[in-house]
C-alpha cells in the first residue's frame, strides 16, 4: 500500500514538473487568445492576431502571417518609399514609383497607373521627349543637344532663337548675308519658306543649273 502511495506521488510530481518545464504551460493549459483555432502550444506565432497561425494566407500587411518565419517578397518594401509590391508599386527598386506618387520627366510611370505621359514619350527617339524641352518630337533633327545651322531660319536646338544668317558664308546664300534683311521686297517670314529651294540653287552645279534652266523653258 505504502509503495502505491509513494508511486502516486512520484507521478504527480513528474507530471508537474514537466507542466511547468514546458513552454505550454500558461496556468496549467495553452489559451487560444484571439480564437483562430492555434494556441501558443500549436505554433500561434502571434496570439492576438486572428489572421496570423500556422498555415494562414499570407496576406499584404506585412507580417508573416502563416508563422514561418518569412515574409512573402511581394510584402517587402524594398526602396523604403512606404509601399509594397502587393500594395501597388510597380517598381520597387526606384523610391519615386508607387501609387499616387508624382510624375516625372523620367520616362517612367511614377504613379504606376500604367498610363505613361504624352510629354515623357520620345518619340522620334532622339533621346529627348517634349517634356526635357524637345520643341519637336516628331523629328530628330530637333533637340536640345542639337546645333543650328547659321545658314537656316530653323531652330533645331530649342532655345527659342532662330539665326538670322548672319553668320552665313556668302557663297552659301549668295546676294543676302542675313535673313533679317529682306529679299526682293519680301518679309522674313516668306524668305524662311523660300529659303530651301534658294539654298538647293545655290548649291547646284553648273550642269544642274543648265538643267534646270532647261526645264523652265
Amino acid at each position: 500500500m505504502k509503495a502505491l502511495i509513494v508511486l502516486g506521488v512520484l507521478l504527480l510530481g513528474t507530471t508537474a514538473l514537466l507542466a511547468v518545464g514546458s513552454p505550454a504551460w500558461a496556468g496549467g493549459a495553452c489559451v487560444d487568445e484571439d480564437g483562430d483555432g492555434f494556441d501558443t502550444c500549436q505554433g500561434d506565432c502571434d496570439d492576438e492576431d486572428p489572421n496570423v497561425h500556422p498555415g494562414a494566407n499570407e496576406l499584404c500587411d506585412g507580417i508573416d502571417n502563416n508563422c514561418d518565419d518569412q515574409l512573402e517578397p511581394d510584402e517587402l518594401d524594398e526602396d523604403e518609399d512606404g509601399w509594397a509590391v502587393c500594395e501597388g508599386d510597380c517598381d520597387d527598386t526606384q523610391r519615386n514609383t508607387y501609387p499616387g506618387a508624382a510624375e516625372l520627366c523620367d520616362r517612367m510611370d511614377n504613379d504606376c497607373n500604367g498610363v505613361p505621359e504624352p510629354g515623357e514619350l520620345d518619340l522620334d527617339n532622339d533621346g529627348w521627349a517634349p517634356c526635357g524641352g524637345d520643341c519637336d518630337d516628331s523629328d530628330p533633327d530637333f533637340r536640345p543637344d542639337a546645333e543650328d545651322d547659321p545658314c537656316e531660319p530653323v531652330d533645331l536646338d530649342c532655345d527659342g532663337n532662330i539665326p538670322d544668317g548672319s553668320d552665313c558664308p556668302d557663297d552659301i546664300f549668295p546676294g543676302c548675308n542675313c535673313l533679317s534683311e529682306t529679299f526682293s521686297g519680301a518679309p522674313l517670314a516668306t524668305m524662311a519658306l523660300l529659303f530651301p529651294l534658294v539654298r538647293r540653287r545655290a548649291r547646284m552645279t553648273p550642269l544642274q543649273s543648265q538643267g534646270a534652266e532647261i526645264l523652265k523653258t
